[in-house]
């Protein structure tokens, strides 16, 4: 590739995606390894078996909730939380054109299905919020707004 232009493009887009997320040692790389091995063993001794079925499903979801766990204890390690990744993300998307937060969420998804957890609700005082990551995206939108890196227009979201 001889193109500098195109070159530079998608230089700046690696450069982007690693403030996404968080540095990882190799044995916390490991330790994350064993434990999604663990997931797929559950999952399949799950399908495997009609019997256990009710217990199997729950060391199953034992093993998801203990590995997501993990994942959003990284991203604290690293002195990254889940709202200043969402931030950047949010800058990241809107790069290309102005967005509902509708279409944010599905392209914050999409980015990070890792942090975007659809079995955790907001709940306070026993009332539910809608979902937790979706929470922190509000947080980040929010966040950008009050320090003019994005603007709402028209139900829109854009850069300046």
């Amino acid at each position: 590739m001889h193109d500098k232009e195109t070159i530079s493009q998608i230089s700046d887009d690696i450069q982007q995606y690693q403030r996404f997320g968080c540095e990882i040692s190799l044995q916390r790389l490991n330790d994350l390894c064993k434990q999604s091995n663990r997931m797929v063993k559950a999952y399949l001794d799950a399908n495997d078996s009609n019997s256990a079925e009710i217990q199997l499903n729950d060391r199953l979801d034992r093993q998801r909730k203990k590995f997501q766990n993990s994942i959003e204890k990284l991203c604290g390690e690293s002195g990254a939380t889940i709202t200043s990744i969402f931030s950047q993300t949010v800058l990241h998307v809107l790069k290309d054109g102005s967005l509902t937060t509708f279409q944010i969420n599905l392209c914050i998804q999409d980015l990070h299905p890792d942090l975007c957890d659809d079995s955790k609700d907001r709940v306070i005082n026993g009332v539910h919020f809608g979902k937790k990551w979706k929470h922190h995206v509000r947080n980040a939108q929010q966040a950008l707004k009050r320090k003019n890196q994005i603007l709402l227009i028209d139900g829109k979201w854009q850069l300046p």
